[in-house]
């Protein structure tokens, strides 16, 4: 740990030429390219990662990211979080902060209602090639040449394994604390007293607590970097405020940073780290050798380079040991950070899993913390083996394709999100649904949250929702009778009569106030005539068990798996 006691600095020859030493991609006034194609060629890769970038801003927004739509638990803020008042700016969501992601979609549903899905998409996507050009500036700054650099971090750019950060809009909550936790870092990172500089770096790490959970994750990785370079009195300084903050939600707001299952066992967080670190370089390289060779290069290269940055100290050379220990600190610290990022998901969410710890949204905030010290672990190579460049930079690449065509999810996929666009767009058009009660779901999903039928006519009031022009087809409208007519609830069923059907389907004419007790999952279809005129309507028990009548005269046909799990019906 570097001393706080002030030393006596080096003159500017020795500096330059300590500098130089322990980093040969530094550039000095005698060596730097005196032609403007020398120039150039330095910046090349610079040049191509942010044309990368660029284009692949309407790609992610037109492209991989058209079908997408709102849902799940942006539904939760449009109905809870939209009255613009303090309080909805502190209250946890999910034990998190989500001020940050709250401000957005308030500025966002004044401006755009929910028109379109675009302008909410763009603002994530935005956040996340942000990222990209900070982690390719943490790369430089650790000494990472150019090619190598623009590579490592082009590996960021069309993530498919970390979609869910990238292309639901609901994830900026996650991309702007990754943002502004990164923010925090550079403007931290560098050498002299404190200044100006550090107190924006201040204010960026606030930001970054009080955006997302992974906020005070990004300001220990902050802390750790400024103590290895600049000492604890800066460490402190920078930390302990951000710090505050944060103590001062989370004893307000009584946050619980439990899962609903309890803690894990020690041997149960375990397998979750390894689960997640193992996915992230998963995720980096996509095909195991590959992933093998990402996780040899962050970790060996990283041991090697303070490895040698050692030996120079043991030599005398305390010079070249700072600037090696000021380079490196920044990855180092990342790293570490990712790994624990890990025990944090796994002591909330340990419940979940193999496919919980590499859920998209945990491994591209882990990717983001592990790049660098993979791109200085490519460095380390290329420093010894000059020829390795053009390899190094290939099997960065070559994962590329892959990742990209990843961006596809299968279970949100487009069917899913268009249905569901379809079908909330619709229900306010269709005119009995002003003749139900206002509490009643089209969609019942504990995850929505409050989406009534009841709120949306308040937003298509208001002109907050775009609606189709087009006619509404015969079997849409009888869905839409189904989801309307028959309002899901808890609770204990009415003392009504009823009779266990002996057959796993029955037909049913309902009036208002008739009710269905559901033991297991049904479908529901609307009947014409006899016949099916609609598409089944799932319905699930952890959703309620009773399904109650809201008009008159249903004709529906209830479908069990199996007479176990079937249904009570009015007799």
């Amino acid at each position: 740990m570097p001393s706080d006691a002030p030393s006596a600095a080096p003159p500017a020859a020795a500096a330059d030429a300590a500098t130089t030493a322990s980093d040969p991609t530094a550039e000095t006034a005698s060596d730097a390219p005196t032609w403007d194609r020398e120039r150039l060629l330095h910046r090349l890769p610079t040049i191509l990662l942010l044309g990368y970038v660029v284009v692949a801003f309407p790609v992610l927004l037109f492209g991989y990211g058209r079908y997408h739509w709102f849902f799940r638990d942006e539904w939760m803020f449009f109905t809870e979080r939209m009255a613009i008042e303090p309080a909805s700016y502190f209250e946890p969501f999910n034990v998190h902060p989500a001020a940050g992601p709250v401000l957005v979609y308030q500025v966002l549903w004044n401006v755009f209602g929910i028109d379109s899905y675009r302008p909410y998409q763009a603002v994530v996507i935005a956040l996340h090639l942000t990222a990209v050009v900070l982690l390719h500036r943490v790369m430089r700054r650790s000494g990472v040449r150019p090619w190598l650099a623009a590579a490592y971090a082009a590996v960021f750019v069309l993530y498919g394994p970390g979609d869910q950060n990238i292309l639901w809009a609901f994830q900026v909550g996650f991309s702007g604390a990754l943002v502004l936790g990164l923010t925090h870092l550079l403007l931290a990172d560098h050498d002299g007293p404190l200044g100006r500089r550090d107190a924006v770096a201040v204010l960026a790490g606030i930001g970054a607590v009080m955006t997302a959970g992974v906020g005070p994750i990004l300001v220990v990785v902050t802390a750790a970097t400024v103590l290895l370079r600049r000492g604890w009195r800066a460490a402190a300084a920078l930390s302990a405020p951000v710090a505050a903050v944060y103590l001062a939600w989370y004893l307000i707001e009584h946050a619980d940073s439990s899962g609903p299952l309890g803690s894990p066992t020690t041997a149960r967080l375990a397998e979750w780290i390894w689960w997640s670190v193992s996915g992230t370089f998963v995720g980096i390289g996509h095909h195991r050798i590959l992933a093998v060779v990402a996780a040899a290069l962050a970790v060996g290269g990283l041991a090697w380079a303070w490895a040698a940055g050692l030996g120079r100290w043991r030599r005398g050379d305390h010079a070249a040991w700072r600037a090696t220990r000021g380079r490196l600190a920044a990855p180092t610290s990342m790293l570490v950070g990712s790994v624990l990022w890990a025990a944090t998901t796994g002591w909330g969410r340990w419940f979940t899993g193999f496919n919980g710890s590499r859920a998209d949204r945990y491994v591209h905030i882990a990717t983001a913390l592990a790049l660098p010290a993979v791109a200085v672990g490519a460095e380390q190579v290329a420093r010894r083996w000059r020829a390795t460049v053009p390899v190094l930079v290939v099997l960065a690449l070559i994962p590329l394709p892959p990742n990209a065509d990843a961006l596809r999810p299968e279970v949100f996929g487009r069917p899913y999100m268009e249905d569901r666009e379809r079908i909330i767009t619709n229900a306010v058009r269709v005119p009995f649904a002003r003749e139900v009660p206002r509490d009643v779901q089209p969609i019942a999903d504990a995850y929505d949250g409050e989406l009534t039928i009841g709120w949306l006519l308040d937003a298509y009031d208001a002109g907050k929702l775009a609606v189709p022009d087009h006619p509404i087809s015969p079997a849409l409208e009888n869905e839409l009778r189904v989801r309307l007519g028959l309002a899901q609830r808890s609770g204990d069923p009415r003392p009504t009569p009823c009779t266990d059907p002996d057959t796993e389907a029955g037909d049913l004419r309902l009036d208002r106030g008739d009710e269905i007790v559901i033991r297991g999952p049904v479908r529901v279809v609307y009947l014409d005539d006899g016949r099916p005129a609609s598409r089944p309507v799932p319905f699930e028990t952890r959703d309620g068990t009773r399904l109650v009548a809201e008009l008159d005269g249903l004709t529906v046909r209830v479908t069990a798996p199996a007479p176990s799990a079937g249904y009570c019906a009015p007799s």
